[in-house]
């Protein structure tokens, strides 16, 4: 079964609800790749564009009203630009990544090498994977020349790029969380690198198993 919020947020409500909840390996594989795809670049600047947009459109929230809401959370802060749009904006925000949160530490061993894997074919879909940013390094493009010749070098470049585009992505994914009143580390963005370099690692792989298959083919069009 998947995650169900009630209505109107009750911290002792939920904390009943999740004190014997266990994810189903279905729901570990769709929040992996669910978070992945969150700090992708499009979902990233999308997210930050929904955010600004939010505090210029609906009515305008005291404090003490919107802590009276349906959209107050414990945890979230008043913001001076408190708008009803806004206001849900991040209490969605707040409750999808408490859901992502409760999945990942209710999920043992298994679960988590599941939630990895996931998170790489999230990853997948980001247009900045094929953006070639070694060429951008200094000397990078004569590496890229070298590494290219076989591949398992091509896979190489395939990784490096993947984090490489990740660690371009990082001033806007704290951004986007700190604009979401959302805790930005060293530890986070260490793990949405390595998630880069595997998405580009298997990207490239996925890209030189096609390449081998079609040579075999053409080489042998009966097989």
């Amino acid at each position: 079964m998947y995650f169900r919020k009630p209505r109107r947020f009750d911290p002792g409500v939920f904390n009943r609800w999740a004190e014997n909840w266990s994810p189903s390996i279905g729901t570990v594989l769709y929040h992996g790749a669910k978070t992945s795809f969150e700090t992708s670049s499009l979902a990233l600047s999308n997210s930050l564009m929904r955010g600004s947009i939010a505090k210029r459109s609906g009515e305008f929230l005291l404090e003490e009203d919107w802590r009276s809401s349906k959209y107050y959370r414990p945890g979230l802060e008043y913001d001076e630009d408190m708008t009803t749009d806004f206001a849900e904006v991040l209490a969605n925000s707040y409750d999808t990544r408490r859901e992502s949160e409760l999945v990942y530490e209710r999920t043992g061993a298994l679960g988590a090498t599941a939630y990895f894997g996931s998170a790489l074919i999230g990853a997948l879909a980001d247009p900045i994977n094929v953006i070639p940013f070694l060429n951008f390094v200094p000397k990078g493009a004569v590496l890229r020349s070298r590494m290219a010749v076989n591949a398992l070098g091509r896979v190489g470049i395939g990784a490096a790029e993947g984090g490489l585009g990740a660690a371009t992505l990082q001033p806007l994914y704290a951004a986007e969380r700190l604009s979401y009143q959302e805790e930005y580390n060293a530890k986070m963005a260490a793990t949405d690198i390595l998630v880069g370099i595997g998405a580009g690692g298997v990207l490239s792989g996925v890209m030189e198993g096609g390449r081998l298959a079609l040579k075999k083919y053409q080489v042998n069009p009966n097989t």
